[in-house]
C-alpha cells in the first residue's frame, strides 16, 4: 500500500499536474487565436492521451493501495481520486472539442475553468495522499520497532539462557575438578578412606573421577596385601627370634655340661695318676 502511495506522491500526481499545466497554457493560446494548425491539434491529442492515461493510473493505484491497506485509511482517498478523475474528464472533453476542428469555439475562460478545477482536485488529492502516506509510513516504522523490540527480547532471552548454561557447565566442570584435586591431595597424604569419587557424568571429568576411583581401589588392595605380608613377616620374625633364644639357651647349657665333664675328667685323671703313684710305691716296698 505504501509503495503505491509513494508512486502517486512522487511520480503520477506531479506528472499529471505538469500535463494539466501544459494543456492549460497551450490550450489558452489556441483558444485565443480560434484557429488551430494540424501540429497544434496533434499536440492537443497527445496531451489529452497522456492526461487520460495518467489519470487512469492514479485511479488504479488508489484502488490497488486500498485493497492492500490493512489500516483502511487509504479507502478515504478513493473519493478524492474520483473527483480528480471527473475533473480531468471534464477538461478532456473541452480539449477534445478544441482538437476536433480547425476553428474552435472554445474560449480561454471555458478551458481555464475545467483545467483549474482539475489542478485544484489533483493538488488536494496530493495533499491528502501525503498525509495518509505519513500515517502508513509511521505505522510501518512502529511495526518495525515492535519487531525489533521483540527480536531484541528474544536475543536477550537466548543470551541469558546461553550464559546460564555456560555458568552451569563451567560450575559442574570446576566442581568435579575440585573433587579430583582434593582426592589427589588426599591420595598424596595417604588418606584413602572415605573418598567421594563417584563420577555420574560420562564426560572427561567424570571419566577422570572414575579412573581415580579405580586407582584408589587398586591402591587400597595393594596396601592391604602389603600390610598382610608385613604382618606375616612380623610373626615369622618373632618366631625366629624365639627359636634363636631357645637355641642360645640350649647352647649355654651344653657348654656348661662340657665344662663339668671336662672338670670330672681332670679329677679322674688326677685320681688315676695318684693311684698309679701309690701302686708304684707299693711295689717298691
Amino acid at each position: 500500500d505504501s509503495y503505491y502511495l509513494m508512486d502517486l506522491t512522487l511520480l503520477k500526481l506531479p506528472e499529471l499536474q505538469d500535463l494539466l499545466g501544459q494543456v492549460l497554457v497551450f490550450g489558452e493560446g489556441v483558444a485565443e487565436r480560434k484557429l488551430t494548425t494540424p501540429e497544434e491539434r496533434t499536440q492537443l491529442v497527445v496531451l489529452s492521451g497522456l492526461i487520460r492515461s495518467n489519470a487512469t493510473g492514479v485511479v488504479k493505484s488508489l484502488d490497488v493501495s486500498a485493497r492492500n491497506n490493512p489500516l483502511g485509511n487509504v479507502k478515504k482517498l478513493e473519493k478524492d481520486g474520483a473527483e480528480t478523475n471527473a475533473a480531468v474528464v471534464a477538461l478532456l472533453d473541452v480539449v477534445t472539442r478544441m482538437a476536433g476542428a480547425e476553428v474552435t469555439d472554445v474560449t480561454p475562460e471555458e478551458l481555464a475553468g475545467p483545467a483549474t478545477r482539475a489542478l485544484a482536485t489533483s493538488f488536494a488529492l496530493w495533499d491528502r495522499t501525503v498525509v495518509e502516506l505519513d500515517v502508513l509510513l509511521q505505522a510501518r516504522i512502529d511495526a518495525f520497532e515492535r519487531r525489533k523490540l521483540t527480536a531484541l527480547t528474544f536475543v536477550a532471552l537466548a543470551l541469558a539462557v546461553c550464559v546460564t548454561l555456560v555458568v552451569f557447565i563451567i560450575r559442574g566442570i570446576t566442581l568435579r575438578l575440585s573433587r579430583a584435586v582434593g582426592a589427589a591431595s588426599a591420595i598424596a597424604q595417604g588418606q584413602l578412606e572415605r573418598l567421594d569419587l563417584e563420577g555420574a557424568s560420562t564426560d572427561e571429568t567424570g571419566q577422570l573421577l572414575n579412573t581415580m576411583k579405580n586407582m584408589v581401589g587398586r591402591l587400597s588392595t595393594i596396601i592391604g596385601e602389603v600390610r598382610g605380608a608385613a604382618s606375616a613377616t612380623s610373626a615369622a620374625s618373632a618366631q625366629v627370634s624365639s627359636t634363636s633364644q631357645l637355641l642360645s639357651q640350649g647352647t649355654s647349657q651344653q657348654a656348661a655340661s662340657v665344662e663339668e665333664t671336662s672338670a670330672s675328667l681332670e679329677q679322674m685323671s688326677a685320681s688315676i695318676t695318684q693311684n698309679a703313684e701309690n701302686a708304684r710305691q707299693t711295689e717298691q716296698m
